[in-house]
């Protein structure tokens, strides 16, 4: 009943290997588990996360995310317990952390492979409870939060191994695109009929025959971001005319083919 619910979330879900994805969903959607979620960037980790939420317990409560990627060491310990003295906002405004933003909810950390040690270091305390002195000698006792994590696997070896264990309660792992390429077609009528939704396509701008394999032939190093993209890219070029594979070929050369 539960996956049958994840499945309406997200309908993308053709292949073998995105209804593995599917079922792990299922299982741990409803459990208080802390999940590590691993997919190259594109492949919806941020995604999984919010339908994970969308489908808890907390499903009421709020779903806050910490994008860890180039983020400076010194205002994680702010991001998290707050500033009060508005140090890095250039305010004398308090500024609230993402602990008590997401008390009774779920804190989602994106890209953690890209925080510092001493910020993992942070961030190993607040993953196994929330009761951790923040800036300024103000604490954090009482808040709880169900900690989700993104993970590029190319920066796996970069996270502290007692870290990677406690985030690792749960692993769901994301296939790239590259490795189910069954679901382009489905991928693409989606994103067609999400485009017209607002407007911008109809069902004679589907790609044609020819231009659809192409898609099957690429390796889709963006995964499906980078397809979402193309597309969206296409249909500025096709001007209300199907899709074609010389349109394609030109935009994933990275300029637009000539007509």
């Amino acid at each position: 009943m539960l996956e049958q619910a994840v499945s309406q979330s997200w309908p993308i879900l053709g292949s073998r290997a995105m209804q593995d994805v599917l079922k792990q969903i299922g299982l741990v959607a409803a459990t208080p588990m802390t999940v590590l979620i691993r997919g190259e960037p594109g492949t919806g980790r941020a995604l999984v996360a919010r339908v994970i939420h969308r489908h808890s317990r907390r499903a009421g409560q709020s779903l806050v995310q910490v994008d860890c990627a180039g983020f400076p060491e010194e205002r994680l310990n702010a991001e998290l317990f707050g500033d009060p003295q508005g140090t890095f906002t250039d305010s004398e405004t308090r500024r609230i952390g993402c602990l008590r933003k997401a008390n009774h909810g779920t804190l989602f950390f994106h890209d953690i492979g890209h925080l510092g040690s001493r910020s993992q270091a942070q961030l190993l305390g607040v993953s196994h409870d929330a009761v951790t002195q923040g800036a300024g000698g103000e604490g954090v006792a009482g808040v709880d939060v169900r900690v989700l994590a993104g993970l590029d696997p190319r920066h796996a070896v970069e996270i502290r191994e007692d870290l990677y264990f406690r985030l690792s309660e749960f692993v769901i792992a994301l296939p790239p695109l590259r490795d189910r390429l069954e679901d382009i077609h489905e991928l693409v009528v989606d994103f067609m009929e999400r485009y017209a939704g607002h407007g911008r396509t109809s069902a004679s701008m589907i790609p044609t025959p020819d231009a659809m394999e192409y898609l099957r032939q690429q390796r889709w190093p963006g995964n499906v971001r980078q397809l979402r993209n193309v597309l969206g890219n296409a249909l500025s070029l096709a001007c209300g005319e199907p899709i074609t594979r010389r349109m394609l070929e030109g935009l994933l050369n990275g300029s637009a083919a000539e007509e």
